[in-house]
């Protein structure tokens, strides 16, 4: 799943701020207000300048602030990771977790989510066997813990989720894809975004067990919500695009297939960049679908690509 930038972790950066002199706190509140913007419509490749200015200016102030430096980096390795920068990504994550298990301590919900982003990025570059310990381990905080964030706790759920499908444990994926989806239901409504994500992995798990029924419904429950709450150049509309397209292709609907892996790919050339490892995944698609359809002039620049 594509990960949320902390909007309201910036704007208390900013609160945390204000012993800073009026140049920097003016600078960092024009940053703060342009990332949040772009955040919201998706153009994370925009954002990242401004992320990394921020974390740059929050570093050099005087007195420092390690809450506020926090926070620019888990923001800027969020991005990262958004990108496909995963490299980039996982020291970030790293130096955030290092923060907060010596501010907060080891147990702490906050350190629950610097596990699950660390152990994304790591499940996103196959790193399965450094993945599933801190994914257990974030789960297990987060279960004693006495206050926890109910979007974090979902968010954690269906990751740790993915990985297991990842790995062929389909029962154990299925279970926390499940306490995910009844969290976001409760929080934000049949029709919210985070339901439509929820939706979307359990069509996921469907098709990697073959049940291609359930989980073409389920790919179009999924769009449709999304298609209604989100920019058209949203990545997270991409992603629905993207994964509906590969279904397509599996079963043999080559014209939907195409159709919808064409949208994808120019969302996410939009809003990721030519380069990301997103956009690979798309070409990737329609070069499979094309090699399928014989049309093999059209694939080999797309596999090369």
């Amino acid at each position: 799943m594509i990960p949320q930038i902390n909007l309201a972790a910036i704007s208390l950066a900013l609160l945390l701020a204000a012993a800073l002199c009026p140049a920097q706190t003016t600078r960092l509140d024009q940053l703060s207000t342009q990332v949040k913007e772009l955040a919201k419509q998706g153009k994370y490749a925009q954002a990242l300048p401004l992320a990394q200015e921020f974390l740059k200016l929050a570093e050099a102030a005087r007195p420092a602030d390690l809450a506020q430096v926090n926070i620019a980096v888990a923001n800027l390795a969020l991005i990262y990771d958004t990108l496909g920068r995963y490299a980039e990504a996982e020291p970030l994550f790293l130096r955030a977790l290092g923060i907060d298990e010596k501010e907060l301590g080891p147990n702490d919900p906050d350190v629950a989510a610097d596990l699950d982003n660390l152990a994304t990025v790591y499940t996103h570059l196959h790193r399965y066997a450094d993945a599933e310990p801190l994914f257990l381990r974030a789960l297990a905080i987060n279960d004693k813990a006495k206050d926890v964030d109910q979007s974090e706790e979902s968010t954690l759920l269906s990751d740790a989720a993915s990985l297991f499908q990842d790995e062929g444990k389909f029962a154990q994926a299925e279970s926390l894809y499940r306490r995910a989806l009844a969290i976001d239901h409760k929080l934000s409504g049949d029709d919210s975004t985070e339901v439509a994500t929820d939706l979307n992995n359990f069509a996921n798990l469907y098709d990697a067990e073959g049940k291609f029924a359930e989980a073409e419904a389920l790919y179009k429950s999924a769009l449709s919500i999304d298609e209604k709450s989100l920019s058209p150049d949203d990545p997270g509309l991409a992603t629905d695009l993207h994964d509906l397209a590969d279904h397509y292709r599996r079963v043999g609907d080559s014209a939907q297939a195409e159709s919808l892996g064409l949208r994808a790919l120019h969302i996410r050339e939009k809003a990721l960049g030519p380069d990301s490892p997103q956009v690979a995944s798309t070409l990737n698609i329609l070069a499979q679908l094309y090699q399928d359809d014989r049309r093999y002039a059209e694939a080999e620049p797309l596999f090369e690509r």
